[in-house]
């Protein structure tokens, strides 16, 4: 498994080459659909960081903490860890290079706003943990927003 921060920066790095904004909250939800289409792909979690049910969809809390400064600004640099930007190397994981594509690719026009409306569509993993009180999405449910839900 890899590390959420890192893993941001891939995000990040590809906003930043095709000059495309990236709020904290569209990262969120970027985040939460690769997470989703590398679990479906791969039937495996890309990460140990759970999703949180949060009022605006999931949330991971230690991306929430590291760019919370941003509030509803654009993201301007990378996340560090021990001082260093770190990221996942894409050449050595052809399963999560296939998801970060499909995903960037498909999600990167949208607003956080327009993502955070997609996570709340009835049937979804956030929809039915929220229903039922959660504070966490399980890996059960989040496969399927992976596979059918946002693909199609």
């Amino acid at each position: 498994m890899s590390d959420s921060l890192a893993i941001s920066n891939n995000i990040l790095r590809l906003a930043f080459r095709d000059n495309i904004e990236v709020t904290p909250m569209k990262l969120q939800k970027l985040l939460y659909l690769l997470y989703a289409r590398y679990l479906h792909l791969g039937n495996e979690p890309l990460f140990s960081s759970r999703f949180e049910v949060w009022k605006y969809g999931p949330v991971l809390r230690d991306i929430y903490n590291h760019f919370k400064d941003f509030g509803a600004r654009p993201i301007n640099g990378y996340a560090e860890i021990d001082g260093k930007a770190l990221v996942l190397d894409e050449s050595v994981n052809d399963l999560f290079k296939e998801a970060l594509e499909l995903t960037w690719d498909r999600f990167k026009d949208f607003s956080g706003q327009q993502l955070s409306a997609l996570t709340h569509l009835q049937g979804t993993a956030w929809h039915i943990a929220n229903g039922r009180g959660d504070r966490f999405l399980r890996d059960e449910e989040v496969v399927l927003d992976g596979g059918y839900r946002f693909w199609t």
